[in-house]
Formats: C-alpha cells, sequence, structure tokens
C-alpha cells in the first residue's frame, strides 16, 4: 500500500529538497567510480596507470610511447544466411 504524499507539486519545498539530495549522491557516487577506476589495473589510464605499474613494480617498468599501428584488419561476419547474429 503507498503512503498518502500530496506535497509534491513542482513548487514543493521537498521536492526540491529531495532532488538536491539526488544529484549530491549522483556526484558522489560518479566521483567514487572514478577514483575506483582510476586504481584498478585493467581500468587505469594514462598517468594513473603509470602511477599504480610504479607502484607494484618499484619503478622497474616504463611505458612505450603510442605509435601508429600498421598492418591490415580483416572482419568477419559469423552468421547463417537468414538469421540474425545475437
Amino acid at each position: 500500500m503507498r503512503a498518502g504524499v500530496t506535497d509534491v507539486a513542482d513548487s514543493s519545498g521537498i521536492r526540491y529538497l529531495c532532488a538536491a539530495i539526488a544529484r549530491q549522491l549522483d556526484e558522489f557516487y560518479h566521483q567514487v567510480d572514478k577514483q575506483r577506476r582510476s586504481w584498478d589495473l585493467d581500468t587505469a589510464q594514462g598517468a594513473d596507470a603509470d602511477l599504480r605499474a610504479v607502484g607494484l613494480t618499484a619503478g622497474n617498468i616504463t611505458r612505450s610511447p603510442p605509435v601508429a599501428t600498421a598492418g591490415q584488419r580483416r572482419h568477419a561476419v559469423l552468421a547463417h544466411v537468414g538469421h540474425l547474429a545475437a
């Protein structure tokens, strides 16, 4: 059974308070997720990845500079005629 909340009109103070709290929680969780990704070896990029590597290897690993790729790529679609690939 639902509660009979009636004070949720556009000019409602409760609505604005709840919206502000929701925005702050969203920003907080976004920042936490960003920090988690920067510390995860699988998702860290750039300077964050360099810092994680230095911390784990005592500075014995250096990153090679980026280079352009060369070669050929081959794309294949593995599906039977008349069927959609999942």
